[in-house]
């Protein structure tokens, strides 16, 4: 149930691939769904052990932090929580071969090569109680 209604203005929008860099997309295919529970929380340091060889990459965790302009970007949208699911079309590269892609592409002037990741679901929370202290 909605306690707001989401302006008319805000569904059917459409943004370019170019929209998410490269390392986000690379996520997006691996980790096929970003939460977010609090928009306005900030990020818990994570210590790192000089016991360990390297350092810790926290790209495949679900309790990652947010970078602090993504963080502001949804607050500026008056956004408390977000929910982020990706669309794929495939994993495969050969699945994705088109008459656009290599050298023809360079001959044509064609689209750039089809991403298995072809969209995400957006799904943004902006009222209600917010989430419980842990």
């Amino acid at each position: 149930v909605m306690s707001r209604r989401v302006p008319d203005s805000m569904f059917g929008l459409h943004f370019p691939a170019t929209d998410i860099p490269q390392a986000n997309r690379s996520i997006f295919m691996s980790m096929r769904s970003r939460l977010i529970a609090d928009v306005a929380r900030p990020s818990v340091k994570v210590l790192h052990s000089l016991r360990l060889a390297e350092n810790i990459i926290l790209a495949g965790s679900q309790l990652r932090g947010v970078t602090g302009c993504h963080a502001q970007y949804l607050q500026n949208m008056g956004v408390h929580a977000t929910l982020v699911l990706s669309i794929v079309t495939g994993t495969s590269e050969a699945q994705h071969t088109s008459p656009w892609e290599g050298e023809n592409a360079k001959k044509t002037g064609g689209p750039p090569p089809r991403s298995p990741l072809w969209g995400l679901l957006v799904c943004h929370h902006y009222g209600g109680p917010p989430p419980p202290d842990h």
